[in-house]
């Protein structure tokens, strides 16, 4: 259990920015393990996450099967782990640097990427449907007293 809805937390500059899990530019090496049905789903709730600034713009328009490597990468706590993640990430289509490597070490864990770094079914919008559903769901019940 981890509050996100707290005003702490919206101040927060490792929370800053909003990342889409499936990239808003769907190409055909993004579509491994992703079904949509309406390609609008893209910017549903459940496909949209929190992220840094600087871990935002080395996760960019990336494939969903290099984002959720690098969402791996940042919420593994143990350094061997994270050395292999590192081998890892320099072996994708679209690699990442020795820079932005070092930027991803520099990085603080990050649990609120947890249930999506560690999916693993389908990304579909099923499942982005009922992703929305839920996220919903729990900032209804964070708000509910403030409204009644």
């Amino acid at each position: 259990y981890n509050e996100y809805l707290t005003s702490i937390k919206w101040d927060d500059e490792n929370i800053a920015t909003v990342e889409h899990i499936i990239p808003q530019t769907v190409n055909a090496n993004n579509t491994i393990n992703v079904v949509l049905k309406n390609k609008d789903d893209i910017h549903k709730l459940g496909n949209l996450t929190l992220l840094p600034q600087s871990k935002n713009s080395l996760v960019g328009n990336r494939s969903w099967n290099d984002k959720k490597l690098i969402f791996n990468y940042l919420i593994e706590v143990d350094p061997l782990k994270r050395q292999k993640l590192e081998e890892d990430l320099q072996k994708l289509d679209n690699p990442l640097t020795t820079s932005q490597i070092n930027k991803l070490e520099n990085s603080i864990y990050l649990p609120i990427l947890e249930s999506v770094a560690m999916f693993t079914g389908q990304w579909s919008s099923d499942f982005i449907d009922e992703r929305s559903q839920n996220i919903a769901n729990l900032a209804y019940d964070e708000l509910e007293s403030w409204l009644f």
